[in-house]
Parts: C-alpha cells; structure tokens; sequence
C-alpha cells in the first residue's frame, strides 16, 4: 500500500520525477557454499527484488501522465566482475544492470529514461565492513585494504554531487550504464 504521501505526489502530476535505486547491503559475505540460506535471501531481496519492485511501483504510477520520468540504479564495477566471498552482491548489482537494459527496452517513450551508474569507490561503511572481514570470509579482502590505505576512496557527498548533476538534471541516454569517470 502507497503511503499517504507518495500518493499525494502522484496526485500532484509533477513536470518530472526521478527514482534513484541505492539501498544496499553488505552482507553476507562469504564463499558460496559457506553462506547461510535466509541471509542470502535477505541480500537479494534488498539488493535486486526492492529495487525492482519500487521500478514497477514507479512505472505504474507514473507513467503516460506527460511526466519527465527517469529511474537510476545505482550498481557497482561488481555488477563486471565476479570478487570471490561477495557473489550476493555482485549477482544483485549485475541484475541492476540488467534491470536498467529491460526498463530501457520496455519503455521506449520519449519522456523515460532509465540508466545505471557505477559510481567508483566510495568511503562508506560497506567498505569498511569489507576491510574488517577476514581472508577466509572475503578472500578479496586485500583489495578493499589496499583501496582504503592509497587512498582511493572518494567521499560520498562528492559522488551525490556529481550523480545530481550529470545524472538526474543533465541528459541521459537510455538503458546506459555510466561510471564514475564520465560524470
């Protein structure tokens, strides 16, 4: 059920909307085979079917009414890459991907865009959850590490700042996945 708000905001017909898909879990980490069953579950529910489910709630709501519509996921170069202990999420973030290539192909109309964005390494808390784990939890740990101690991570208000500008008010093109160093 839409919250009073939301459907108020829906109500209003706005010029344009925009749903940006972040939310994200860490865990579990782990080789596939020593991962418990429910938490992988919660992993991709949060990962990949939220994201999805809000996509389709936002179609629906918004769709047809003249509206500027453009949904962003947010993804990872893990969406490419297979990091042996994190495949929960590197399986969710390549079906973000996928999920932006559908939209794109579904929804042909001139005012709906929907794109991904692989936003770099970014200092938050799931890196450094990475950087606490050990080797026979994460194997890729090392990477995390070494990330963190050249000093590769980028703040996150820095990225929102670039992600605002370049990707919700600036153009797009449909179905494209955009990394850190175009924006």
């Amino acid at each position: 059920m839409l919250t009073p708000s939301f459907q108020t905001l829906a109500g209003d017909k706005p010029a344009s909307v925009c749903l940006i898909n972040n939310a994200a879990a860490a865990g579990p980490v782990g080789v596939l085979g020593t991962l418990d069953d429910v938490d992988a579950a919660t992993s991709l529910a949060v990962n990949l079917a939220g994201p999805v489910v809000l996509a389709n709630l936002f179609c629906r709501i918004f769709g047809g009414d003249g509206a500027v519509r453009r949904i962003i996921n947010v993804s990872s170069g893990a969406a490419q890459r297979a990091l042996p202990g994190e495949a929960m999420y590197c399986v969710a973030k390549a079906g973000l991907e996928m999920l932006t290539a559908a939209l794109a192909a579904e929804h042909q109309e001139p005012d709906f865009q929907s794109i991904s964005v692989r936003p770099g390494i970014i200092d938050t808390e799931m890196q450094a959850f990475a950087r606490s784990q050990s080797r026979e939890v994460l194997p890729c740990v090392d990477m995390f590490v070494e990330f963190h101690s050249q000093g590769r991570l980028v703040p996150p208000d820095q990225v929102a700042a670039k992600i605002v500008d370049r990707l919700v008010v600036g153009e797009v093109e449909n179905g494209r996945t955009y990394s850190y160093q175009e924006l």
